[in-house]
């Protein structure tokens, strides 16, 4: 999965050297990237935010950090990074960079968390919230 991803991010990146000698919009672009979650703890105490280490990489020196978009039904949380790349006068390296998303549960239960990886494929960690 990691390579493929790899691979994905490669040919994207060689697709974006060919047009990056233009300087207009056409480069920038807010798009979902894999969020890499090594780990969660098991349970959470209710009303305590837990911070969440989340790694990342951009394709290139124009991408930055944008924002999370979560969708939230019942004890399922779904987790999706969002990057922008803004320019097209761009170093064409890769970096390793991260996040952190504040997790709070606001009842007593069993949530599913979810990091979104690619495509449909999420990393899902099973949380306990007590209080």
């Amino acid at each position: 999965m990691k390579r493929l991803f790899i691979i994905l991010t490669l040919a994207s990146s060689l697709a974006g050297q060919m047009s990056c000698d233009k300087i207009d919009t056409a480069c920038d672009e807010i798009k979902p990237t894999s969020a890499l979650v090594d780990s969660l703890p098991d349970s959470i105490k209710v009303g305590e935010p837990y911070i969440v280490n989340i790694d990342y990489v951009l394709e290139n020196s124009c991408g930055s950090f944008e924002k999370f978009e979560t969708t939230n039904t019942g004890d399922k949380l779904q987790i999706q990074l969002i990057t922008k790349y803004a320019g097209c006068n761009c170093d064409q390296t890769f970096s390793e960079e991260l996040a952190q998303f504040n997790l709070l549960l606001e009842y007593p239960g069993y949530y599913s968390i979810e990091f979104w990886e690619d495509d449909d494929d999420y990393n899902t960690f099973l949380i306990k919230a007590f209080e």
